[in-house]
């Protein structure tokens, strides 16, 4: 099913070298030594960001500069609708690995309460266009040359359509093949994404498979071991220190959690283990964003002691649609990555729409995999 879909040549590789000027405007400045493995696969161009996860796909999403929900407030307005016509709708195409055949393409409509699929069938039709002329008709646009072919949406037409993005300027949304345009999608960028992401895509590998274990909650109170550390990390503010919550990992081992400042939209978590020693000691846990590791201050930090399993959700602003969002669970011995999200853009997404940068196996054949956006 993917060949349409073209692999470049190594040759041809040279959005790789430009993607780490970019990848900033994404992330903030990246440390130059990354001690958890190569940089993330994430890249922007125009309206469209490229990324790639640990399975070997990689997906493109119209994620780079999408309108905030003010804007699309604005939008619905009569006054606005001849001049910035249809609404913008949000794409997902997932390529898959190389040796795959997992391509799918998640369609989310203005209004529509979840995305459309080739899995959830409705009859949408994409239309790929060049040169394009509207007219208001409404608060839909009907194009005046059409010009291209007009696709179903089904797993079985990607590699053609991929290939017609490839050379169009803007995609239409139609209900039925010859209706009006439902939404329009600029490709703005489009061109560069698919390269990038054509360019990282390797042979399917296989997901980590993680178990969490339980522990359980300790109980609370004050350890004058970790007194420098809150020092360091907590705010000034606190005249006293505040309560810890103890976690017994395993026997001899704790998790030490207290809530001590706000930074913005996020309260901060300083998270520290503790041996048979008693000695306090950061936790850092790895992340395939964050090179240098995540802790010992956590952003809105979740603690499932019953899941075996702790969250960072590091808003990005206060609607709490972008930012990073990651899990890590305890497998007994150490805490481990189970899954990575991350939402370049605020525009109001809900967290299907996140981009998948790290995913595990599910422990058991019946477990749900999340989708990669």
């Amino acid at each position: 099913m993917m060949g349409g879909l073209r692999r470049m040549k190594p040759g041809q590789q040279g959005l790789a070298g430009a993607a780490g000027g970019m990848m900033l405007a994404v992330l903030g400045t990246m440390p130059s030594a990354a001690r958890n493995g190569p940089p993330p696969k994430l890249f922007q161009r125009g309206e469209w960001t490229a990324f790639c996860d640990n399975s070997g796909g990689c997906g493109l999403a119209n994620a780079a500069h999408r309108p905030s929900l003010r804007e699309r407030a604005v939008r619905t307005g009569s006054a606005s609708t001849a001049s910035s016509g249809t609404a913008s709708s949000w794409v997902c195409l997932w390529l898959g690995s190389t040796s795959g055949a997992d391509a799918s393409l998640s369609l989310l409509p203005e209004d529509e309460p979840a995305p459309i699929t080739g899995t959830h069938r409705r009859e949408l039709f994409i239309q790929p266009v060049k040169g394009l002329s509207e007219e208001p008709v409404g608060r839909a646009m009907v194009a005046r040359h059409d010009g291209l072919e007009r696709y179903t949406l089904g797993a079985e037409n990607l590699p053609s359509l991929t290939e017609a993005l490839r050379t169009a300027d803007v995609a239409l949304l139609r209900e039925t093949s010859d209706g009006p345009v439902v939404a329009r999608i600029p490709l703005d960028g489009f061109r560069a994404t698919l390269g990038y992401a054509q360019a990282f895509r390797t042979d399917r590998r296989p997901l980590p498979v993680v178990t969490p274990k339980p522990f359980r909650h300790a109980g609370q109170g004050t350890a004058a071991e970790t007194e420098q550390l809150r020092r360091e990390h907590c705010s000034e503010g606190h005249h006293r220190a505040p309560p810890i919550a103890r976690y017994a990992l395993a026997p001899g081992r704790q998790l030490l959690v207290m809530h001590c400042r706000l930074s913005g939209y996020n309260g901060l978590a300083l998270a520290l283990t503790a041996g048979r020693d008693r000695k306090a000691r950061p936790l850092i846990l790895t992340s395939v964003v964050d090179h240098e590791g995540v802790g010992p201050d956590f952003s809105n930090l979740l603690v499932q002691p019953e899941l075996g399993l702790i969250e960072e959700y590091h808003k990005t602003r206060g609607a709490g649609d972008c930012g990073k969002r990651r899990r890590w669970a305890w497998n007994g011995r150490r805490f481990e990555l189970h899954s990575e999200e991350i939402m370049p853009a605020c525009f109001g997404a809900g967290h299907f729409q996140w981009l998948r940068m790290h995913a595990s196996a599910p422990p058991t054949p019946t477990g749900q995999q999340r989708p990669p956006c």
